[in-house]
């Protein structure tokens, strides 16, 4: 894990289709995270989802 990764381990990836998950935001705080998931999924009609960097680490290998 690189040190951008341990100081921003909260990430928000958008959906990008046919199958590719793209990393928009990151985040410090799980919490501020979830607030802002929250205002994205309200004015948006697209596939957004909050994970940890690790998981985000399996998501891109995953959708290659």
């Amino acid at each position: 894990m690189t040190y951008k990764d341990r100081l921003k381990p909260w990430v928000i990836v958008m959906l990008i289709p046919p199958c590719r998950w793209e990393d928009k935001w990151r985040f410090v705080n799980r919490s501020d995270a979830e607030e802002f998931l929250k205002i994205l999924r309200r004015g948006s009609e697209r596939t957004y989802k909050l994970v940890s960097i690790s998981e985000y680490s399996k998501l891109s290998i995953a959708s290659r």
